[in-house]
């Protein structure tokens, strides 16, 4: 990281210029402060690229250009302000950043002035204090999960996660991604058994226990893919790690919502059960599902359980806040436990279910103690049409 080396002063025919003697020389202890505060990545807005490893092959090196706010002529780009400026070569006149976003502040200057590169530049600093003062009990480890819907594949911006852990913050730059997009034969029998099959491995290898999940002490889940798939996902995941689950908004980001009008779950039970006839569980969150839509040997059970919104209409977008998530757990737990109340203790559970992802993620995870009965899975086959048996989740 070199400096070049200053150019020499130039003096009028009449003695000293009365304009500054600027040269574009930036002192070594200078440059080693910029890669410094700036943590050697470009701190250009929303950039955030490494400027110590190339972006192909990650080779060691420098890769950062040391950029003025204002040029060190006035002929250059923000030149005009130049008399404002102590130390053209001083740290609170450069930025560091990427060669890209170099060219685009100076050949857009106007668009670009002074004062707006200078903020711009404190809140890259301040974002770059900000993550060396964080806490190590705000360490999470990021479990990304991806499965084709439809046959389309699924993706998960590591942009958006990172902006939905915060304060916490990623243990490591590498996350665990179980990712089933390569499996590519639609809904099909064929295609759930071999995504199961992987799935169990991927959280095995997850969960060993000299492994980055356990090691870390706290895990944030973002999962994105068939509903059947989510349900197995939480079922294998263990509860002795602390868990937080995040879905995936309307408006594509995975941050939680600060606050909104609560959601109020409601569960309609039998009225006259029956512990010989099976257990049928509709959540209707996401969407309706109407006893037509069902299995004709369901559809006329006494034993259909059904959760709601309550007074609110079925939405795809609900789920907007963690309390919402919280209270959905609360809810479901409670479910199970009238099942086991009003049926049997271990009654398997005929589920249908029409739920956002972090919701289907619990549906798995969140088990009430004396529900001893197994989850069997449907979903809506649009291939060949109506509600189709997918799988089943044991309780242990």
């Amino acid at each position: 990281m070199g400096g070049l080396k200053p150019a020499q002063a130039s003096a009028t025919a009449g003695g000293l210029s009365p304009v500054k003697q600027i040269s574009r020389g930036i002192r070594r202890p200078t440059q080693l402060i910029l890669y410094g505060i700036a943590a050697g990545h470009c701190q250009f807005q929303g950039c955030r690229t490494c400027l110590t490893a190339h972006h192909v092959d990650q080779a060691p090196g420098n890769y950062g250009e040391k950029a003025h706010i204002v040029a060190f002529r006035k002929k250059g780009p923000r030149g005009e302000t130049i008399d404002d400026v102590d130390d053209i070569n001083g740290i609170e006149n450069l930025m560091l950043l990427c060669a890209p976003c170099h060219k685009k502040i100076d050949d857009n200057a106007d668009d670009y002035p002074r004062e707006l590169l200078l903020t711009i530049k404190r809140d890259a600093e301040a974002f770059v204090r900000a993550a060396m003062a964080q806490r190590d009990d705000l360490r999470t480890h990021v479990i990304t999960f991806a499965a084709p819907i439809h046959g389309k594949p699924v993706i998960i911006s590591d942009q958006r996660v990172r902006e939905a852990l915060r304060p916490r913050y990623a243990a490591s730059q590498e996350f665990t991604r179980i990712d089933l997009n390569g499996i590519t034969v639609g809904d099909t029998e064929a295609f759930y058994a071999a995504a199961q099959e992987q799935l169990v491995r991927s959280v095995s290898d997850l969960q060993r226990h000299d492994g980055p999940f356990l090691r870390a002490g706290h895990a944030s889940v973002f999962a994105l893919g068939p509903m059947p798939l989510l349900i197995k996902l939480g079922a294998l995941l263990t509860d002795k790690v602390d868990t937080d689950f995040f879905q995936r908004h309307q408006e594509e980001d995975w941050t939680w919502k600060q606050s909104g009008p609560p959601i109020r779950f409601e569960v309609t039970l039998p009225t006259a059960p029956d512990a010989a006839a099976p257990v049928v569980v509709l959540l209707s969150l996401s969407g309706t599902i109407g006893r037509a839509d069902l299995p004709a040997e369901f559809a006329t059970s006494p034993n259909i359980f059904e959760m709601t919104l309550g007074e609110c209409t079925s939405d795809r977008t609900f789920l907007r806040t963690r309390d919402d998530l919280a209270a959905f757990r609360s809810s479901w737990i409670g479910l199970q436990a009238e099942v086991s109340r009003l049926v049997g203790v271990g009654a398997p559970i005929n589920l249908f279910p029409a739920i956002p992802a972090p919701i289907a993620v619990l549906c798995g995870r969140a088990r009430h103690p004396k529900a001893q009965g197994n989850l069997i899975v449907y979903d809506l086959r649009r291939d060949i049409g109506g509600f189709h048996r997918i799988l089943e989740v044991s309780h242990d």
